[in-house]
């Protein structure tokens, strides 16, 4: 029998075609994934700036009583080094009061901004295996996850690789991260407030994840301002003064992207005094929120019908609006009436 010789012998020719075309045909195409989701989280990233950014302009000049009271949180004003472990306005996920349950770096007014633009982010937030296996996923599948795992995997992720920040201006590369922050307000000069949200993404595809995004020791070659603004987060892990936590999370060798958005809005500022800082009661109990039904605490003069928009007798007035008595009332004085106050 004749013998062929190697360089006449074609079998199999179209397998080796293929294992030749299908490496690189495959990990773009595991690098169009990575791609799609990094877009996506981009997009939510934005939303969740614009969500932080209209809880900014309304929480900072809030009454100060909502907050710890005016030696603690006066308006228009953040401490960054504060420990805050009463943090529970706005922090509630499913009905359970997660915000309430330990202590972040911060105070309560800066906390109730994060919150807002925490909880857009649980939707990209990894899956507990993700963020804590150096491997990485092993399918497509594990790194997209699952809905109800990326919510579980969020609620502690989150409070780690979120950092809400205010630069003096679109653009600028001077978050603040320490301190005491002070927001100026003039009603003659009204002014523009950039909230910024930086997230740290992590990646997960396969193969993609290396080739795309980096390692936590690596992080400063993407954003230097960026990596710096991890410091920021609630209960930080990465960035400058993570410390400690921030070795260990080198050492899970995990792949992370950071990203960055910004939304900048007329700041709403507040130039008069609330009654919690002339040593009265806040406004939100001046205005029933014991359930007692009257702003005027016990005003003889009665309020002529017409002037009011609505008259509550079942319940009691809460801005221009009524609502139930078992309920508090969080907004000023409005065109509602008690029907106490109405004159006969």
């Amino acid at each position: 029998m004749k013998r062929r010789s190697l360089k006449d012998d074609t079998r199999a020719a179209v397998y080796v075609e293929f294992l030749v075309v299908f490496m690189p045909m495959f990990t773009l195409f595991l690098g169009m994934i990575q791609v799609a989701l990094i877009f996506a989280a981009d997009n939510l990233v934005q939303h969740a700036a614009d969500a932080a950014g209209r809880s900014a302009i309304v929480v900072l000049p809030d009454d100060p009583a909502r907050y710890g009271g005016p030696d603690e949180a006066p308006k228009n004003q953040i401490s960054w080094d504060d420990n805050d472990s009463d943090s529970s306005s706005g922090s509630t996920i499913a009905g359970m009061d997660f915000g309430g349950t330990f202590s972040f770096r911060g105070d309560s007014r800066l906390n109730t901004i994060r919150w807002a633009a925490w909880k857009p982010l649980l939707a990209i937030a990894p899956t507990p295996q993700q963020a804590i296996d150096s491997r990485g996923s092993d399918s497509v599948r594990e790194a997209i996850g699952e809905a109800g795992l990326r919510l579980v995997g969020g609620l502690a992720y989150n409070i780690t690789a979120v950092s809400v920040t205010f630069p003096s201006g679109p653009g600028a590369e001077d978050a603040q991260i320490s301190g005491t922050q002070s927001f100026s307000y003039s009603r003659d000069s009204p002014s523009e407030l950039t909230t910024r949200v930086t997230y740290l993404f992590n990646c997960a595809v396969p193969l993609a994840a290396q080739l795309m995004c980096d390692a936590p020791f690596n992080l400063r070659r993407q954003s230097e301002q960026g990596y710096h603004e991890l410091g920021g987060a609630m209960y930080p892990i990465m960035g400058e003064g993570s410390g400690f936590l921030g070795m260990l999370a080198n050492l899970l060798q995990s792949c992370f992207h950071i990203l960055r958005a910004e939304s900048t809005m007329l700041y709403q500022g507040a130039e008069y005094q609330y009654a919690s800082e002339q040593g009265a009661e806040s406004d939100a109990s001046s205005s029933g929120g014991s359930g007692g039904g009257g702003s005027g605490g016990g005003s003889e003069s009665c309020v002529d019908r017409g002037s009011c928009c609505r008259v509550c007798s079942s319940g009691y007035a809460c801005g221009d609006t009524c609502i139930s008595r078992s309920n508090t009332c969080h907004v000023g004085r409005g065109c509602a009436c008690n029907s106490s106050e109405v004159c006969p």
